[in-house]
């Protein structure tokens, strides 16, 4: 369901990359049996959050960037996580953004979130 206004929020780009075909068969899988954009948006959530690694907790470094990359790779900095999840969003026509917040715990350290529209 495209939303007047959301063009942005909607479209692929070389980072959040719902175009590709592994991302878009995933998307696809994750919207299958849910009965509007909340429970989309929670399985894609939940999906992202249980099933794709942080990489500072399995001691990994892989640094990806696209959401096709993270699904490749499945363990990735928090950035990379916020890719995935905004990706299926907007492949099931749900307009998605990314946030950015700074985190103090010694130093400033950026944090990524997703952003549903």
């Amino acid at each position: 369901m495209k939303r007047s206004g959301h063009e942005e929020f909607l479209r692929a780009n070389p980072v959040i990359d719902h175009d590709h075909p592994a991302v878009r068969e995933k998307a696809l899988a994750l919207a299958e049996g849910c009965t509007g954009d909340v429970e989309i948006a929670q399985a894609c959530f939940t999906f992202v959050r249980d099933g794709i690694r942080h990489s500072w907790d399995y001691k990994a470094n892989p640094v990806t960037l696209s959401a096709s990359a993270v699904l490749e790779h499945t363990t990735v900095w928090c950035f990379a996580k916020s890719h995935l999840i905004a990706a299926p969003f907007r492949a099931n026509g749900i307009p998605a953004g990314l946030c950015y917040q700074r985190l103090k715990p010694r130093r400033y350290r950026p944090h990524f979130l997703p952003a549903r529209f």
